[in-house]
């Protein structure tokens, strides 16, 4: 029973190892061992050549991670950021950025977030990171504009959040001037 909760432990998309065979686990360093996986024998290496890297594309489905990201930056997918025609209402806007975090997740929450040394050269997960930043932080106080205005939960509406992220997002240069 305890060799089943390990598997599963690390088996688990978010703990950070992936499998090249059957029994053989392995991670970046730094990750956490999972308390079931506590007693495994645990090897230390380096892998940061060709080897390396041909261990890391056996361990993880780096392929198919890079197709997920590069499909969900293409211009033709609903999910890529989009230049408008018209500018759109903070409603549109908000649906937009809930429906972009969202189809970004898909693809994110199973990038296994190796390294960068660790990565394939011209790893399409950084130029989703830049898309998603960007179209978001376009659209980021005329979304919280409109939850300021229509937000409530069982007590009312919410608190006004508006100026202070103006305040916030100018400091860390996300806003345009």
């Amino acid at each position: 029973m305890a060799g089943i909760a390990m598997r599963r432990a690390l088996r688990w998309e978010n703990a950070g190892f992936g499998s090249p065979l059957p029994g053989v686990w392995v991670a970046p360093s730094g990750v956490p061992v999972p308390e079931e996986a506590a007693g495994a024998i645990r090897l230390e290496v380096s892998a940061e050549d060709d080897s390396g890297r041909r261990l890391l594309s056996e361990s993880w489905p780096l392929e198919r991670t890079a197709d997920a990201y590069l499909k969900f930056m293409k211009p033709s997918s609903r999910s890529a950021p989009r230049s408008p025609r018209r500018s759109p209402s903070d409603a549109d806007a908000f649906t937009a950025r809930i429906l972009l975090i969202h189809h970004y997740r898909r693809v994110v929450l199973r990038d296994p977030l190796l390294p960068t040394p660790l990565l394939p050269r011209n790893w399409p997960g950084r130029a989703a990171d830049g898309a998603v930043a960007r179209s978001i932080a376009g659209c980021f106080l005329r979304t919280e504009q409109w939850l300021d205005a229509h937000a409530t939960n069982e007590n009312g509406p919410l608190p006004n959040r508006a100026g202070h992220w103006r305040a916030g997002l100018t400091g860390i240069n996300m806003l345009q001037k």
